[in-house]
Order: structure tokens, then C-alpha cells, then sequence
């Protein structure tokens, strides 16, 4: 079953009855003009079955602790904003799965060899997703497919960072000129440096979120020279957009996008039963959810792919508006592959916790991770 985003960006009454959420608008309860029964007809009921993510955005809503009961008994990632409207606190279940015990010590006893090796094949996937999206959008995968295939163990030789220099230089070149980006004369620093984030970073987090684990090489091999054989995008007196989380738009939507799709993986995690806080590459001590942060690397190009679609269809704004915002929403339902099956991305989160845990007990050797549909092939013969 597809479970449902609910995005609340007006003041509200939030109240249960009946296994339902009740929603209730301020300004009808209080005007005593109107009678008992359009009052009763004007509030609309949700089971709290159908529900799997909740966003509050505004000050003003007001939700009973029957609400937040029943969202986390139905494991509901329930998400508050700011006063900038960007996503700050995730709440989740303590208790997400009835062999909770058994899975979290298998997850404390996971050798460091099988964390490289999830990890290589995380950001393998992560790589090729990215490769179709630039293809997709008229750039060259020839380099990030290649790139690929040389992802060592434990990514050792910081492929990610390489991919996603070029990949960020090259995504959004068909952008407003009003738009401005910075003029790099090599690689993107924050990319090249394992993407590190500011240790207090709120929930809305960007390309990574966590240091790198002790003996992970944070530079790139060839930093400080040009290199030969690099693409051009990566040569003195480019000009590309940078990917970082202050950063101009589409910073923000990226941004935004990314913060759904976290709460999304965060709720499949808690779901299988593991600690999203231990992660098998994230490490960052002040980072909640950094296994929600490995395990949504592969899935962050449907966030890029939906930002691009919403930038050629209602044009760059500065701000993130309602309308963005709504078509936003639409994340935790995209289309994915996985396994060979097409399914709803929140679905396939689930079955990817599963299969990082069955990684863990030595039931599966590799990961669940999705990719994008691949052409029909009777429709490339002419």
C-alpha cells in the first residue's frame, strides 16, 4: 500500500478520532456564525493508516498527543519546519519492529570488511543512478559510468567526491544566466573533501552529512594540479553551480527534497528493525540518522531528476514556494527500480533496510539499491 505525504503549511486543528487524524481549520471553529453541521462537514479525516510521512510548517498548528501517539504506533515520520520553513526535527518509534533486540546487536557486530563493502557497492549505484540522470538531461555519463566501475572497497579512493564534482559542474548548465555560481579553477572544495558538513547541520542536510571513518583519505588524488585526463568541466576558468547547502538555488530545493527523502529511509530503517543512527560510513557523533544517510546516497538522483523537472516547468525561483514545495511532496511516491521491479520509492527504502540487515546476518551479499528504468528495448529498433 502507498502511504501518504501530508504537508500542513496552515494553521490547523490536529486531533484522533476513530483511528482518523482529524483536521480542523481555526477559523471555522471559532466563528460562531457557523452552524454545528457545516463545521463537522468541513473537517476532513485521515486514517492514520493510510499516513506516512507528516510535515508541520507553520507555528499556528496545534495537534493533540492521541495524534502523536497513533502516528508513531503506525510508524509515521512526522517532520517540523522552522521559522525559514526548512526542515529541522524528524520524529520516529522507539520500538519500529518486534525482533528489534536481535537486529540491533547483528548491526553492532558488523566487521568493518563488510562495511567497506556495503559501502562500495552503495556509491557504485549511487554513481551509475547519477550517470543517467546527466544523460537524461543531455550531458556525457561516459566518464561517471566509467568512474563506476573503479569504485574500490570502502571507496578508498574517494570516487563519490569525483563523481559528484563532475556531476554538480554538469547537471544545471541550462539554468537562468541570472543565477550565479562560483568560479572554481579545479575541483569543488566542499566535494573533493569528502563533502563534510557543519557538525550542528539541521535535518535538511545536503550531499553527505557525516565525517568519514578514520583511514578514509579525505583528498582527492590529483588536488592541487590539473589534470590531464579530466573532463573539461574540471579545468582552470570553469564555471559551474555548487552543490552545498547554503548555497543559491536550487540549492533549496535540492535541500528540501533531500530532507523528505532522508525522512523516508529513516522511517524504512526504523521499520526493519536497525538503529539509524549507526551508520556503515557516516560517523559524524552528532548525526541522529547517519545510516538513513548511507542508504539514501543511491536514491538521492530521483530528488535531482524531480528538481530538474520542476525548474523546466514553473522556472527557478529564489524561494520555495507552496507550489514547489507540493510538487516536492511527490518523493516518497516516485517510481523505482529495484530488483528488476518498478515500485513507489517509499516502498523501495523498505526493502533496501531489509536487505542492508540480511547483509548483516550473511543471508545476502549485496544491498537492495534501485536504478532507473532502462529503455524498452523493442522501442530502440527501428
Amino acid at each position: 500500500m502507498i502511504k501518504r505525504t501530508l504537508y500542513f503549511g496552515n494553521s490547523a486543528y490536529l486531533s484522533l478520532k476513530d483511528g482518523q487524524l482529524i483536521v480542523r481549520l481555526p477559523e471555522v471553529v471559532s466563528n460562531d456564525t457557523l452552524s454545528a453541521s457545516f463545521k463537522n462537514d468541513a473537517q476532513a479525516k485521515i486514517p492514520i493508516e493510510d499516513i506516512g510521512i507528516v510535515v508541520l510548517d507553520n507555528k499556528q498548528i496545534t495537534l493533540t498527543h492521541g495524534v502523536i501517539d497513533a502516528l508513531q504506533q503506525n510508524n509515521v515520520a512526522l517532520i517540523s519546519c522552522d521559522s525559514t520553513h526548512h526542515p529541522v526535527g524528524l520524529m520516529l518509534p522507539l520500538n519500529g519492529n518486534t525482533l528489534q533486540n536481535e537486529r540491533y546487536r547483528a548491526q553492532l557486530e558488523v566487521s568493518e570488511p563488510l562495511r567497506k563493502q556495503i559501502w562500495q557497492h552503495t556509491i557504485i549505484q549511487k554513481i551509475k543512478n547519477q550517470a543517467h540522470v546527466l544523460k537524461q538531461n543531455g550531458g556525457d555519463d561516459k566518464y561517471l559510468i566509467s568512474l563506476s566501475q573503479k569504485v574500490k572497497s570502502g571507496d578508498s579512493d574517494n570516487a563519490e567526491a569525483i563523481a559528484a564534482a563532475h556531476y554538480w559542474a554538469n547537471i544545471f548548465t541550462n539554468l537562468p544566466s541570472s543565477v550565479r555560481f562560483n568560479s572554481d579553477q579545479s575541483f569543488s572544495q566542499g566535494e573533493v573533501e569528502g563533502k563534510q558538513q557543519s557538525e550542528s547541520a539541521p535535518l535538511s542536510l545536503g550531499e553527505g552529512s557525516g565525517v568519514r571513518r578514520i583511514g578514509q583519505s579525505n583528498t582527492h588524488p590529483t588536488e592541487g594540479k590539473q589534470s590531464e585526463t579530466a573532463p573539461r568541466s574540471f579545468r582552470e576558468g570553469s564555471v559551474r553551480f555548487t552543490r552545498h547547502r547554503e548555497g543559491a538555488p536550487p540549492n533549496n530545493y535540492l535541500n528540501y527534497g533531500y530532507s523528505l527523502l532522508r525522512a523516508t529511509m529513516a522511517r524504512s530503517i526504523v521499520s526493519a528493525g536497525l538503529l539509524p543512527t549507526l551508520g556503515i560510513h557516516h560517523a559524524n557523533r552528532y548525526n541522529a540518522y547517519c545510516l538513513a544517510d548511507d542508504l539514501m546516497e543511491p536514491y538521492r538522483p530521483w530528488v535531482d531528476a524531480l528538481v530538474i523537472d520542476i525548474i523546466n516547468s514553473q522556472g527557478l525561483q529564489v524561494d520555495l514556494t507552496k507550489e514547489i514545495k507540493t510538487a516536492l511532496l511527490i518523493i516518497p511516491v516516485l517510481d523505482v527500480m529495484l530488483d528488476g521491479e518498478t515500485s513507489p520509492l517509499m516502498n523501495a527504502t523498505q526493502r533496501t533496510a531489509v536487505s542492508i540487515y540480511k547483509c548483516f546476518t550473511g543471508e545476502q551479499r549485496k544491498p537492495l539499491y534501485p536504478e532507473f528504468a532502462k529503455p524498452n528495448q523493442s522501442s530502440l529498433n527501428v
